[in-house]
Parts: structure tokens; C-alpha cells; sequence
């Protein structure tokens, strides 16, 4: 394998530069096969001028690699537009005026905002809250926005680096709340045990008849340029109580080809979603099965709303508060069944898991008048069902709490969604 720089001769803010390129390398997949960039030491044809050289691995002799191929095809095509190369080089033919080279991975981390350090960000299938949030929404809007920028710039990194940078930017709710929103939206992934996180790819998502929004990374430069695109059909819709990134929405019947952007189109996400999703029992058994020694530990079990002492462990099935022996130990929260041991997961999950093998059905309400999913809050589903739910307007439920409960509402449902998660979920629809 042989590193070869192509070089370019650039015009504008050189890090500004670097960041464009440092967002295709990540959005493009490329970084294993395109590591680094330089640049010349010094300015001679102008403040605004430079040369930059983009380093790439190749097999000798062999041409280029397809998808390293498209990604200089494309970089060529986008704002600041680098235009034809001037050639490619050796690391010592231009070794002396340029600098040392910069990592992509190394530039990603120093994007926009610089995170606090915070050594202990806690255990991410710890307990989620459902109270309410007491910040401005407004105000909250503009610091999850600001987040997802941050997230954009970074690509991927771990739970504990995004629980600093959500403390720098003085977010007041919960990272694990954070994070569930953000994969809710579509923007972002998480690991299986949930100590890294990855932005998913941008993509254009078709909400409602004439509307689309747009899910995954997204900088002022992308904004901008579907603005342009798009003229006066853009609009960025707050989220109910400001609890996550605002929706950036396009009203258009037809987004057209937006891969010069590197943007995606999705016509029906949620109901693709929802037909590739499992039975629930099915979903138990993918859960991550947890070694415990029963003896070093004291348990609750989830009875009604509220976890109790249950003394000696007699095998019965439902969720699980477990905690060391001894001060200062976490506790942690496990579904225990006979056929499949204890199981580790999301935190509503379990708990729907729990109430679903005690209680029997899961209750929700259906208005077909005006395409609304009424779900009870504590039988709040599985996340990566919710999902499904969310990505049909794109916007996060809101919260309504009367006489009978507290039950969040989703909008925009249509149908056939619901008759594709009903049996997943063994759900009681009522008509509203």
C-alpha cells in the first residue's frame, strides 16, 4: 500500500477548508483509505491563497480504489470548489513547504466546540427520566442544535466525551435522554453496550404528503445550501418542548437528486423501519445476556410503578433494580425470564418488557381522524419501535396529562404503520 498526496491550489479560509474536505472523508466513508491532509508552511500568492495536499492509500499499480475514486469525483463538484487537481506527489517531493500533515480523526476533534473532561459519564442503560423539562424552549432548541452540530463535526466518539461536550454547552437534561432523542430522530447510532455513539448518513426523509425532513449530520454549509435549493420552502420546527435539535423541513413533493450534497432520500422510513423490526419476544432474546452472582448483590423487582425489596431471588420473571453490597455502588437495571436468563437494555424497554409479560396487552389509543398514536408513559415502547413512530413527522411526542394518566402523542400516523407494529408489540388498540 502506497501514500500518495493529490494536490490542489485552494482559495478562502484554509480551516474552513480542511473542515469541508474532514465532513466528506466522514460522510463518504473514506477515512480508512484517505488519513490526512498538509498544507504549504506559508502564504506567498495572497492571506486567502494556498496550496493543499489530500493523502490517499493505493495499491501499487493498481488504479484507484472506486469509493476513493467518487470521493475526489466529489470533492471536486462542492463548495469551496478545490477544481482540478495539480497533481499527485510523494511525501518527500513536498516535504519541504509544506507543514506536517493533520489527521482527519485529529482535525474531527477540535471542531466548534472543545468538551470538558469529565472521567466518569456514568452507565448509559442507567435509569431515564420521565419528568419534565424546565429550561426556556427556546433556549433549549438552540443548545440541542448546537449540540448536533458538534456531533456533525465529530462523526462518532464515546458516551463519556458527549456527556462533557452536553455539559459544556449547559444542557440540563439527562446525556442518556440526549441520546435516545438524537437516535429517535435519526441523526445519530449508539454501540450495543452504549459507550459510543456515530452520526447516521444525511438523509432526506418523507414525512407527510409535500414535506420532507432532514435526518443525520448537518452544518451551516449543508443548511444553506438546501436553502438555496429549495428557496422559501425551508423551514427548522422546534421540537415539543424544546427536547432535541430543531426539524429542518423542505415542502416539496419531489426533492430530486441530492447526492451531490451527500444527502439521501428516503420515501417511507418509518414503515421500512417498522417492517424489518421483530417480535418483541424476538427483540428480548437479541437483548445482552448479563453473568450474575446473586450473592453479592440486594434486588428490586418493578411492581406497579415502583421497585420493592423482593429479600431472597425465587426466579420470577420481570424487571430488575440490582445493587452491590457496600456504599457508594451503582445500581443497575436488568429483565430477568427463566428462557433467557437477565438481559441488559435500553431502560423504558425493559420496563415495557416487564409490564407486557405482567399486565398482558399493551394499551394505546388511535384517533384515524387526525392521524394520532396516544401511549400511555409508563408503557412508553422499546426505542427502536418509538422509532418508527417518530420518524412518520419527524418530530418528538408531546406529552398530555388529564384525568386518566400521562400519555405521549405522536402525529402524523398513518394506518398501515400501526397494523405493521401491532402484532410486534402484541398492542390493545382502542379507537379514540
Amino acid at each position: 500500500m502506497t501514500r500518495v498526496y493529490r494536490g490542489y491550489r485552494c482559495k478562502g479560509d484554509r480551516e474552513e477548508v480542511i473542515q469541508r474536505i474532514t465532513k466528506w472523508v466522514n460522510e463518504l466513508t473514506v477515512r480508512d483509505r484517505v488519513p490526512r491532509v498538509c498544507t504549504e508552511r506559508s502564504v506567498g500568492r495572497g492571506p486567502r491563497e494556498f496550496y493543499l495536499f489530500v493523502a490517499f492509500e493505493q495499491e501499487e499499480n493498481e488504479p484507484l480504489e472506486d469509493r476513493v475514486a467518487k470521493f475526489f469525483d466529489f470533492i471536486q463538484t462542492q463548495p469551496p470548489r478545490l477544481g482540478k487537481p495539480i497533481g499527485d506527489f510523494q511525501r518527500q517531493e513536498i516535504s519541504k513547504f509544506v507543514g506536517q500533515d493533520l489527521h482527519f480523526e485529529e482535525f474531527s476533534r477540535r471542531l466548534r466546540y472543545n468538551p470538558l473532561v469529565v472521567p466518569d459519564a456514568g452507565d448509559p442503560f442507567d435509569k431515564e427520566g420521565d419528568e419534565g423539562l424546565s429550561l426556556d424552549e427556546l433556549e433549549l432548541t438552540q443548545q440541542c442544535d448546537r449540540l448536533l452540530l458538534w456531533m456533525s463535526a465529530h462523526a462518532e466518539g464515546a458516551f463519556a466525551t458527549l456527556d462533557s461536550a452536553r455539559r459544556a454547552l449547559r444542557i440540563g437534561m439527562d446525556t442518556r435522554s440526549v441520546l435516545r432523542t438524537l437516535r429517535l430522530l435519526g441523526h445519530c447510532e449508539s454501540s450495543r453496550d452504549g459507550s459510543r455513539w456515530s452520526m447516521a448518513p444525511s438523509t432526506v426523509i418523507q414525512v407527510d404528503e409535500g414535506c420532507i425532513v432532514l435526518a443525520g449530520p448537518r452544518d451551516e454549509s449543508l443548511i444553506q445550501e438546501l436553502r438555496q435549493r429549495f428557496r422559501d420552502k425551508t423551514e427548522q420546527v422546534p421540537q415539543p418542548s424544546g427536547a432535541g435539535p430543531s426539524a429542518f423541513r423542505i415542502r416539496t413533493d419531489d426533492p430530486g437528486d441530492l447526492s451531490q450534497l451527500g444527502v439521501a432520500v428516503e420515501r417511507h422510513a418509518d414503515r421500512a423501519l417498522a417492517r424489518a423490526l421483530p417480535s418483541i419476544d424476538h427483540w428480548a432474546k437479541a437483548l445482552e445476556s448479563v453473568p450474575i452472582d446473586l450473592g453479592s448483590f440486594t434486588l428490586q423487582r418493578l411492581s406497579g410503578d415502583n421497585f420493592d425489596d423482593v429479600g431472597a431471588f425465587r426466579g420470577e420473571p420481570g424487571f430488575y433494580r440490582i445493587q452491590r453490597t457496600g456504599t457508594n455502588a451503582r445500581a443497575s437495571y436488568l429483565y430477568y425470564a427463566p428462557e433467557l436468563g437477565w438481559r441488559r437494555g435500553e431502560w423504558a424497554g425493559l420496563r415495557f418488557l416487564a409490564r407486557l409479560r405482567e399486565f398482558g396487552p399493551a394499551p394505546c389509543t388511535f384517533d384515524a381522524r387526525k392521524y394520532r398514536l396516544f401511549v400511555p408513559l409508563e408503557w412508553r415502547w422499546p426505542e427502536i419501535y418509538e422509532r418508527a413512530l417518530v420518524l412518520s413527522s419527524g418530530l418528538l411526542p408531546t406529552r398530555e396529562d388529564n384525568g386518566n394518566g400521562s400519555w405521549l402523542v405522536y402525529g402524523s400516523i398513518e394506518q398501515e404503520l400501526l397494523e405493521l407494529l401491532q402484532p410486534r408489540l402484541e398492542l390493545e388498540v382502542q379507537d379514540a
